[in-house]
């Protein structure tokens, strides 16, 4: 129920399913489908702060698209991820409203079967359609 088609190129198509995160790149002429494996992108599990300590609560993932990158001739999925925390004080764990998520970006590479993390961008992203072209993403995102 949740799968969806986040981008086309060149016959493939990346399906997501928003329940679980996961992700798999489809080829219909083949009948041949990639799923990534889990991302190895590092994530905090706690920051300092001057109330105590803030621990990871939950991890949040948005924006998924697909896209072809020309210049390294490489297939990519992008998506944009949320850290929120709460804090931990004195033995109490509460949210902290006034504390800013952590926002993360993260790609995988098709060609290295792997995911990277590439610095957020100062915009947070908008719910505009990117195009099936890397490059479009690039723009949005800054080039990598």
């Amino acid at each position: 129920n949740g799968v969806s088609v986040c981008g086309t190129s060149h016959g493939l198509l990346c399906l997501h399913d928003s329940s679980t995160d996961k992700a798999a790149i489809w080829n219909p002429s083949t009948k041949e489908f990639k799923i990534p494996p889990p991302s190895s992108v590092q994530r905090p599990s706690y920051l300092p702060c001057i109330k105590g300590y803030r621990i990871l609560n939950d991890v949040s993932f948005h924006h998924i698209a697909f896209g072809f990158n020309s210049k390294t001739d490489d297939y990519k999925v992008i998506r944009f991820v949320t850290l929120t925390f709460d804090i931990c004080e004195e033995g109490e764990i509460y949210r902290d409203f006034e504390f800013p998520n952590v926002l993360q970006v993260e790609f995988y590479s098709l060609r290295s079967d792997s995911w990277n993390e590439i610095p957020f961008p100062n915009d947070k992203p908008t719910y505009i359609i990117l195009g099936n072209n890397i490059t479009s993403m690039e723009f949005a995102i800054g080039k990598q």
